[in-house]
C-alpha cells in the first residue's frame, strides 16, 4: 500500500492500523492466508511459522562432545556438519 501524504504526520504519511489493510497478494498455502485477509492476520501467522521453524533448528541444546572429528579437529561449522553427515552415512 503506498502511502498516503499528509499534513497531519511529522513523516508526511497518514498512520493506517495494520487491522485496516488487507492483504493482497498471493495465496500464502504454508500459513493458509488468502487474498482480503488483514495484515496484521498475515504477519502474526508468518511470525508464528518462523518462530515454529527457529525451535526446531535450535541447536544450543546440541551436544558435540562425543563428536570425533577428522582432519585436525577443529570444529568449525563446516567440520561439523560433514562429521555429522558422515556419522549419518555410517549408520
Amino acid at each position: 500500500m503506498k502511502p498516503v501524504k499528509s499534513n497531519l504526520s511529522k513523516n508526511g504519511c497518514s498512520p493506517v492500523a495494520s487491522d485496516c489493510v488487507t492483504w493482497n497478494g498471493p495465496d500464502l498455502c504454508c500459513i493458509t492466508e488468502c487474498d482480503g485477509d488483514t495484515l496484521s492476520s498475515v504477519v502474526f501467522k508468518l511470525s508464528q511459522e518462523l518462530c515454529y521453524h527457529r525451535a526446531l533448528l535450535d541447536l544450543t541444546v546440541l551436544d558435540l562432545g562425543d563428536l570425533v572429528l577428522s582432519g585436525d579437529g577443529t570444529r568449525t561449522p563446516a567440520n561439523v556438519l560433514q562429521a555429522i553427515i558422515n556419522r549419518i552415512q555410517n549408520t
